[in-house]
């Protein structure tokens, strides 16, 4: 919350997808969520093609010019640096690049959270949106309790469609665990995203979503071919039939407890409440 508050202060001009959007601006999700996914607008003379299909040498050598100015830039309060990471850079076409903001912690690090705060900032889809206040548990607490405190909610921040974003989940799922099946490496962060498609599928602004032209279209989009071709009420990926793999899953899952701040659901309730859906996905 305080980074979009202090990134709105100063000036830029951006909107969020991924996991913030959903816990901070939706309130759907409840795990922790250290890393912003978040396009930010360049400036105009940087005359930085957008489309993340633009592979011009030029091109992508301004976009990785844009990041490493954005971690000189940002100034916010309470930040005591601001740093690249490049670990989190698209190497090849600088479509996403890495910036890590340190704090002052004021607690002991828990365990599966990242240390500090990570914009992920890149040039990708963000429309359809909606204008939303970021809040966070601590503020709303102070505020109930009558404490006067600075408002440092972010205010009228774009969040990125709900829909479009439970597509790309299915994306993420259906082709990093083919990736897993190829070459027996795990991918981060893929036990996580069972867990956002099983709460996005409670909301019925998804539901109403699925099957539409606008789903069809943005699922043939972002779809790699290979994944697109199998249908998902025949993916494994979100079937998990193998006992073998299913408990090796459930034994990832578990790893990630600390992770959710309302209680983990169990594992096989996730993969119950998608197996509801897989045949309208």
């Amino acid at each position: 919350m305080h980074v979009l508050y202090g990134l709105k202060q100063q000036g830029f001009q951006f909107e969020l997808k991924g996991d913030t959007s959903l816990s901070k601006g939706y309130g759907i999700i409840h795990r922790f969520s250290e890393d912003i996914d978040i396009h930010i607008k360049p400036p105009a003379e940087m005359e930085i093609n957008e489309n993340p299909k633009n592979t011009n040498p030029g091109n992508i050598q301004k976009r990785k010019d844009f990041y490493d100015g954005l971690a000189n830039d940002i100034k916010i309060d309470g930040i005591i640096s601001v740093v690249r990471d490049e670990a989190f850079d698209d190497e090849r076409q600088y479509r996403s690049g890495g910036i890590r903001l340190h704090y002052e912690s004021k607690t002991d690090a828990i365990d599966g959270v990242k240390e500090g705060i990570l914009l992920e900032v890149g040039f990708d889809t963000v429309t359809p949106n909606n204008p939303l206040t970021i809040s966070s548990w601590a503020y709303d607490k102070a505020v109930q309790q009558g404490v006067d405190i600075i408002d440092n909610r972010a205010v009228d921040i774009a969040c990125y469609h709900i829909g479009y974003t439970f597509v790309e989940k299915l994306q993420t799922i259906a082709t990093k665990f083919r990736q897993e099946q190829e070459d027996k490496e795990e991918r981060q962060n893929l036990m996580r995203q069972y867990y956002d498609v099983y709460s996005l599928l409670k909301n019925d602004i998804v539901k109403a979503f699925i099957g539409t032209v606008e789903y069809q279209k943005h699922k043939e989009t972002r779809f790699p071919p290979k994944d697109y071709e199998i249908p998902i009420a025949n993916n494994d990926a979100f079937l998990l039939n193998n006992p073998e793999l299913r408990e090796h899953f459930i034994e990832r899952y578990k790893k990630t407890a600390k992770l959710y701040y309302k209680g983990q659901p169990d594992f096989n309730e996730l993969l119950a409440e998608i197996g509801k859906w897989v045949e309208k996905l």
